[in-house]
């Protein structure tokens, strides 16, 4: 390829993925050039009026300009079509920089994205995964580098402070702009419609028939009746190896998939998350279904530490239980939770005897806490086993849009109303 010298004057440099030096940084490379000569060229290519176009080499120019000089350039397009359009300029500028490691991480970030941008233009079909696969770096990395400069270009760290960061500041600032936009965006959403919560009273495997839609919940929180008759709500009198052998047991698999199916037709298509209370023994199997259908789940149990159960040690034959687990599910990996770094555990009292309505109510305080930590402001959400309301009365103490619950027991849906009319007054 023919080098040539040109008048760095001449030469018309458009909008740069860098876009400033230090005047220390081209002093030493001016100082090299003068000493050593100019030992890399430049690249360039002639616009349709015959004007030398700067492609890569921003520095080597203005070193060159410095010191007064002719500056040696490679032409790139003309008979060979090295490059002949504006993305191909910026895939040379980005692999001829990366590759000396000129970029900052914000640079680099922003090479990018706008790389990404340009091939998404051209063809409607083009992925991050093809971006990628074209720069020789994985997705997610790609994927955060793109998020890091919108966030940049959003101006949630000053220009200066920008450039000093490393990449993996630049990917958590992306995270964080992007939870916040999606937070508000909630925050918006949940103010604009009216806030419902009820209690209905009926089968929830026929919640049609409730006058509820399949898919128009976005989260689903609830402790399903493995510690009791599905059908007379009491405590179980069979030992749990029979419930195991039972097809309609609590603890049998076909009651387990009917369930998940259940959570399948209730959550949205696109999004949602599950918490559901489970036996320590059942988890693994509702795990196993949940991933059939294609939901997302947590590998661990998400735990409830009933912090007022006293001496552990102190029952007749057995060690008193001070916890209880759930199974966590998504409906999709990348939806978000609502608290970014919430653990998997839960310290909070079991209610005292006298204010419990329902053998296995689970405080209020402890659906909040569920709720703060997975749900946004706008989510809509069920309980299909209801029980004394817990569930909807903390969806109304934390403000999100919508909170249901179905109670199968005629009497003790008629508490739970109860309960949730006295907390809202009516």
């Amino acid at each position: 390829m023919k080098i040539i010298e040109l008048n760095p004057d001449k030469i018309i440099v458009k909008e740069r993925i860098r876009e400033e030096f230090s005047e220390a940084e081209l002093d030493r490379l001016a100082e090299s050039i003068q000493k050593f000569g100019q030992l890399q060229p430049i690249g360039v290519k002639f616009d349709t009026e015959g004007n030398p176009v700067l492609i890569f080499g921003h520095r080597r120019l203005l070193a060159c300009k410095k010191l007064g000089i002719n500056v040696k350039a490679v032409v790139l397009g003309g008979t060979n079509r090295v490059v002949d359009e504006a993305i191909d300029e910026k895939l040379v500028e980005f692999i001829e920089n990366a590759v000396r490691k000129d970029f900052t991480p914000a640079e680099k970030a922003k090479a990018v994205k706008e790389l990404h941008e340009a091939l998404s233009e051209k063809e409607p079909d083009w992925t991050v995964e093809k971006t990628a696969q074209l720069l020789s770096l994985t997705r997610s990395y790609v994927s955060s580098l793109i998020n890091a400069a919108k966030a940049l270009e959003a101006g949630a760290v000053p220009k200066d402070t920008a450039q000093k960061l490393r990449a993996k500041d630049l990917v958590a600032i992306a995270s964080t702009v992007g939870t916040v936009k999606k937070v508000l965006e909630s925050v918006a959403r949940a103010q604009a419609d009216k806030k419902s919560y009820r209690i209905l009273q009926g089968d929830c495997f026929k919640f049609q028939e409730l006058g509820i839609e399949p898919h128009s919940f976005t989260a689903i929180i609830t402790d399903p009746p493995y510690g009791m008759e599905y059908q007379e709500q009491t405590k179980t009198a069979k030992d749990r190896e029979t419930h195991f052998q039972d097809d309609v047991g609590y603890m049998s698999p076909k009651f387990i998939e009917q369930l998940w199916s259940l959570f399948d037709s209730l959550l949205n298509k696109e999004k949602g998350i599950i918490v559901c209370f489970c036996s320590i023994e059942q988890f693994f199997l509702h795990r196993e279904i949940a991933q059939k259908l294609g939901f997302w789940t947590y590998q661990k149990p998400l735990i409830w530490i009933k912090s007022s159960v006293g001496i552990p040690f102190q029952g007749k034959h057995s060690p008193t239980s001070a916890y209880e687990v759930m199974i966590f599910a998504k409906r999709n990996k990348e939806t978000p939770i609502f608290k970014i770094g919430r653990g998997d555990w839960f310290n909070v009292p079991k209610p005292p005897s006298s204010e419990r309505v329902h053998p296995t109510q689970k405080p209020e305080m402890l659906m909040q806490q569920i709720i703060e930590s997975f749900c946004f402001p706008d989510y809509r959400i069920i309980d299909p086993f209801c029980g004394s309301g817990s569930t909807v009365i903390a969806c109304a103490q934390q403000g999100v849009l919508e909170g249901v619950g179905i109670e199968l027991n005629e009497e003790t849906a008629k508490l739970a109303q109860k309960r949730l009319e006295t907390y809202l007054g009516g």
